[in-house]
């Protein structure tokens, strides 16, 4: 009676120990593709991160990654993380100008951009990393161009404005997404002050 009643418990168990051998069998195979695939993804992110910069300041010889910036900057009265500011400069040294990465909140979730800022202090352009905004409203941030460029040439910080007549110091938001363009708008105002409090320490 009792080897009979003892077998349902050698079966659990025999199960169970399957179980765990196939598991780490699966975690032994998911650490080595990983390891292999790790490298090479971080090459590939490393690359785009370069042709990205690159692309957003002309003529740069070296772009490199610098020190002594503000991890966050209040504009809007929003608080916009700052993640990374890079320099770019020409063959003889000179500073053309700045990259700055930027996490303003938008409507969904964080904006992950890239701002330029010239060696005049102006915004020349405007790369978007990653967002996961609303298709067709949210998400036009990254596809209105006549949207992205307004910001173009700002060499101060902007206002968000609804109106259809912009002045200066003033974008117009997108109709039917004015979080996610105002995010954007943040956004860029954050890395003009950046850019601004970087260059006062140089000069000082």
């Amino acid at each position: 009676m009792s080897s009979v009643s003892g077998k349902p418990g050698i079966e659990i168990l025999r199960i169970s120990v399957t179980l765990i051998a196939l598991a780490v069998v699966v975690a032994v195979v998911l650490g080595a593709v990983h390891a292999l695939t790790a490298p090479v993804a971080a090459r590939l992110e490393e690359q785009r991160l370069s042709e990205t910069l690159n692309g957003l300041i002309e003529g740069a010889a070296v772009i490199e990654e610098t020190e002594g910036f503000e991890p966050s900057i209040t504009t809007g009265n929003v608080q916009v993380p700052v993640k990374t500011v890079y320099v770019a400069e020409d063959a003889a040294g000179a500073v053309l100008g700045y990259c700055v990465e930027v996490l303003p909140f938008g409507y969904e979730d964080v904006i992950d951009m890239i701002v330029a800022v010239n060696a005049g202090g102006a915004v020349c352009g405007v790369e978007i990393i990653s967002h996961s905004e609303t298709p067709g409203s949210g998400a036009k941030i990254e596809s209105d161009e006549d949207f992205r460029q307004s910001v173009y040439g700002l060499d101060d910080t902007a206002s968000a404005v609804k109106s259809d007549s912009a002045g200066k110091g003033e974008v117009q938001v997108i109709s039917g997404a004015t979080v996610s363009s105002t995010a954007y708008i943040n956004g860029v105002n954050a890395a003009i002050e950046v850019v601004n409090r970087l260059e006062q320490e140089v000069s000082n």
